[in-house]
């Protein structure tokens, strides 16, 4: 606990997923990053370092001629350390090893500290034409980042020394640098700005937490732009047409700022951020990101803000990156931390079964999700196993890699429980297991078994949906507990001495309901409790007003009637696979 926060979560290690199907998808996650072979992964750094490679190179964006190729290894290493920290699976430390200390060879040999699976040149390129070389500095964040988590969760020292290393040498380029010249290199308010720099503000301030060089901090201020972050400092929204996920790792810096300071502005600041793009930007599903306004956008993709609450008309087959909600779902946690506010975690609750869950093929390793879209005669494109690695799968890998976040919190006195899912957490301060039972959401019930030596006085703060207004049922080892304050949208405290197998059943029906986008009430998707459901069609999606899903013969799947007189099936969105599909209905007359 610091000043800057009203909860805690439980570290990585004190929570383990239990078998149900979030655990199923973590399994598939791991097993895909033990297939990737590392002589395959590390071909490229030991290429640009000098060395012979044997090893044949992976494909699409860490191919040898791709600009952005390394970028995937700093996210594998990240994964693997968060999957080892969240499973104890010692294959996977093994990996990180295996990978850190080739990497030291690497850098020993490119000399100065330098890091990378491309030439030096390329920072020469993007520090003097702010173009021609696309993002290295967000690929040495990436680096750094899973350096970090090295050390983080593998206690791999030598990780934490490549990491500085690689810093002292950024930061004596970057000191070389003219001021008007470093102002230019960071303005990233072109379509998909080719200068995007990532994470590097948040992951030079946690440098700086082990190392308490000053450096590290001057070097963290230098990516804040004033120009991207004064506007947010003053509550005032120029978010639209900035490309999403180049700007929200600039604003998950500020939040580390805010940590580290206690300065509210910063804090006042990310709050702000995260209303105009989770409340104001963000598809039924938790996601965002979408066309850019102006048409201005390079790619065929659907990368930026639109204007506020101006959603109806972004349905392109390109929206929704699945970076974007990764980082949003991060943000969303910080926000959690300070404050306990249960919006926060509803939203996050949204975006992990609805965005998260959809971005994995669940019936093959290394198939993730580059864009989602939520059109009618939507399909799903997943990449292959070893000739994809966009920025995407590198999130992906790391967001499977923590499902076990978002579950248990903690304060001085409290535990916290904001998702049903399949778990454990253990408190070894309190002498306490907490195991949740449950089939959510194939049921609406969780179950939480004590497991203490002796009688512990703890209060748990059970969430309380936003979506359960059906009313919450609570008991306690069978007996009815007064949940009269269990009103939606909030935290219902329960206080009470617990002793070995005590067990906290809550019960949260779950009802349909249908949302409309904020700019067009005729443009509405269907949820059942926090699920987005999704039709299986093929063709446009259009209701008669008043038409509304009837419960089928499965769990979790509907059918409705849509123009043309056809019953169409709906099951939640995480469900769909290889179907073509749509998400958002057109209200009309037939």
């Amino acid at each position: 606990m610091t000043p800057a926060t009203a909860v805690v979560p439980f570290e990585p290690a004190r929570v383990r997923l239990t078998d149900g199907p979030i655990k199923t998808r973590q399994d598939l996650n791991h097993g895909y990053l033990l297939a990737l072979q590392p002589d395959r992964l590390l071909h490229n750094f030991r290429v640009n370092a000098g060395f012979t490679s044997p090893a044949e190179p992976l494909g699409g964006w860490e191919a040898p001629s791709c600009g952005l190729r390394g970028h995937f290894v700093g996210h594998y290493l990240s994964a693997c350390a968060n999957a080892y920290a969240a499973t104890g699976v010692e294959a996977l430390r093994d990996r990180v090893a295996v990978l850190v200390r080739e990497l030291a060879r690497c850098q020993a040999a490119l000399g100065q500290g330098y890091l990378a699976a491309f030439p030096a040149s390329e920072l020469n390129t993007i520090e003097t034409k702010f173009d021609g070389s696309w993002a290295p500095y967000y690929t040495l964040h990436k680096i750094l980042a899973g350096l970090l988590d090295a050390h983080r969760h593998c206690m791999n020292a030598e990780a934490l020394e490549l990491a500085v290393r690689l810093a002292n040498y950024i930061a004596e380029r970057i000191e070389k640098v003219p001021r008007e010249r470093l102002e230019s290199m960071l303005r990233t308010d072109r379509p998909n700005p080719p200068n995007e720099f990532g994470g590097m503000s948040e992951v030079l301030q946690d440098l700086h937490a082990l190392t308490h060089d000053p450096a590290h901090l001057l070097l963290a201020d230098v990516f804040e732009p004033p120009w991207f972050i004064d506007p947010l400092m003053r509550g005032d929204d120029q978010l639209t047409a900035l490309h999403c996920n180049t700007h929200i790792p600039i604003v998950l810096g500020l939040a580390r700022r805010f940590e580290r300071t206690g300065q509210r502005r910063c804090r006042d600041a990310v709050a702000f951020f995260w209303d105009r793009t989770a409340l104001a930007r963000s598809y039924v599903n938790g996601g965002s990101s979408g066309p850019r306004p102006d048409g201005l956008e390079k790619s065929t993709g659907a990368e930026h803000w639109p204007e506020p609450n101006k959603l109806a008309a972004t349905l392109t087959p390109k929206i929704n990156e699945s970076c974007v909600t990764h980082n949003m779902m991060r943000l969303t946690d910080a926000l959690f931390r300070w404050t306990g506010d249960p919006r926060y975690a509803d939203f996050y609750e949204r975006a992990y079964f609805n965005s998260l869950l959809c971005m994995q093929h669940p019936g093959r390793l290394g198939g993730y999700l580059y864009d989602h879209p939520l059109g009618s005669g939507s399909r799903k494109r997943y990449g292959g196993a070893d000739d994809a690695f966009w920025c995407c799968y590198g999130t992906s890998v790391e967001a499977f890699a923590r499902l076990n976040r978002g579950i248990f919190y903690r304060d001085g006195s409290a535990l916290w429980v904001n998702l049903m899912i399949a778990s454990e957490a253990i408190w070894p301060e309190k002498e306490l297991r907490v195991e949740q039972v449950t089939r959510f959401p194939e049921e609406d019930t969780t179950r939480l078994v004590f497991h203490c030596d002796k009688p512990l006085e703890l209060t748990v703060n059970m969430r309380v949906p936003a979506w359960a207004v059906d009313g919450t049922t609570i008991t306690i080892n069978g007996e009815p507990f007064d949940a009269g304050r269990a009103r939606p949208g909030t935290f219902v405290p329960i206080k009470r001495t617990w002793r070995d197998g005590n067990v906290l059943e809550a019960r949260f029906p779950m009802r349909l309901r249908a949302e409309a986008m904020p700019d067009d009430l005729g443009v509405v998707a269907f949820l059942y409790g926090p699920l987005v459901l999704a039709a299986v069609a093929d063709e446009e999606l259009v209701l008669h007003a008043g038409e509304q899903p009837k419960g089928a013969d499965k769990p979790l799947t509907f059918r409705i009637r849509v123009a043309g007189g056809a019953l169409v099936k709906l099951i939640p969105l995480n469900r769909i696979v290889e179907e073509t599909y749509g998400v958002y209905f057109r209200v009309g007359s037939w």
